[in-house]
């Protein structure tokens, strides 16, 4: 049995980011926010090989999220004690047999129930990613593991998801989602290999869940996030048929790499300012997403008014959610 780790303790001249360790954390990030959001770029040709309406289609999406609700909270309290490493090479089992189970699949019923079970991966990959980038890095260094370890979704979102709506069209979606699964085989090695195991949370240190719902503006952070997160989702979810129908199909994936791209530069930004500027960026990016929700709806037929629209909205997707500050 591997041997768990207690928390690295460096020398002061050793202080600086174990860059294999959190590339592991990186593309696990990556391939939670593109097993999610993969669908989106190829919605019209899921609906078709699934024989079922884009918007049923695009329900794999929402299960996704309701799995990634439902189970987040018990699966994290269940699997406390669990050794880190362990509990994220199951999460990535988990992706790799869901990804599997959904690029052969023909059959929506069991397509959804695959897409359950990546939700649920889901919801354990994020409720350990940001505490294990924080306890294997030096005090000093905890806020840039944390950034570089976060960093895979913009890139998913940049580049994955463009890709994978590119490969779509070329070869077919289930190949695309077959990908993944040989993306999370190769990710469960390099984790194996390269990522230091740490001991979960002993029992006497843990909080009760209902004294966390009790801390003061908790509970309306998360309805806020909630609510900010499920609209986000669905327009991204949408946003193929959206295009496909004012006849602009063929700009789905560059229009997809407009977003990722603004949401990498915002990453960029926010670190700039996050620290001072936190309630009016929350606001700001509000704004742009708002912004962006109503120009997509009124005139997505100008191609232009979709590129700045998406752009805009990239920019305030990756940028501070309401709760990025209550950890």
């Amino acid at each position: 049995m591997t041997k768990v780790q207690d928390p690295i303790v460096r020398a002061p001249g050793q202080d600086r980011l174990p860059i294999a360790a959190l590339i592991s954390l990186f593309m696990a990030g990556f391939i939670t926010t593109l097993t999610e959001a993969l669908p989106a770029g190829v919605l019209p040709q899921m609906s078709d090989a699934l024989g079922v309406s884009e918007s049923m289609a695009g329900q794999t999406v929402t299960i996704y999220a309701v799995a990634t609700l439902l189970t987040a909270i018990p699966v994290a309290v269940a699997t406390t004690n669990w050794p880190r490493r362990h509990l994220l090479v199951v999460a990535l089992i988990g992706f790799l047999v869901a990804n599997l189970v959904t690029a052969v699949s023909v059959n929506y019923t069991i397509t959804m129930v695959a897409r359950f079970v990546a939700g649920a991966a889901s919801g354990v990959t994020w409720s350990i990613l940001g505490g294990y980038a924080q306890r294997i890095t030096p005090d000093a260094l905890k806020g840039r593991a944390m950034a570089f370890a976060f960093a895979g979704t913009p890139v998913a979102l940049a580049l994955g998801v463009p890709v994978g709506a590119f490969l779509g069209q070329i070869v077919g979606w289930q190949l695309t989602f077959g990908l993944m699964s040989v993306l999370a085989a190769l990710l469960i090695a390099w984790t194996m290999w390269k990522l230091p195991n740490v001991p979960g949370q002993k029992a006497a240190e843990r909080l009760p869940l209902p004294h966390l719902l009790r801390i003061r503006g908790l509970r309306t952070i998360l309805i806020v996030t909630g609510v900010y997160v499920l609209a986000h989702t669905i327009l991204y979810t949408y946003i193929a048929p959206v295009l496909a129908g004012v006849g602009l199909e063929d700009q789905v994936q560059w229009i997809l790499l407009a977003f990722g791209v603004a949401s990498i530069l915002s990453i960029w930004l926010t670190g700039l300012f996050v620290d001072r500027h936190h309630r009016r960026l929350v606001i700001l990016s509000t704004v742009f997403f708002a912004v962006a929700a109503v120009a997509l709806t009124l005139w997505s037929e100008n191609v232009v008014v979709d590129y700045v629209a998406v752009t805009a909205w990239g920019s305030r997707s990756a940028g501070p959610r309401p709760c990025s500050r209550a950890r």
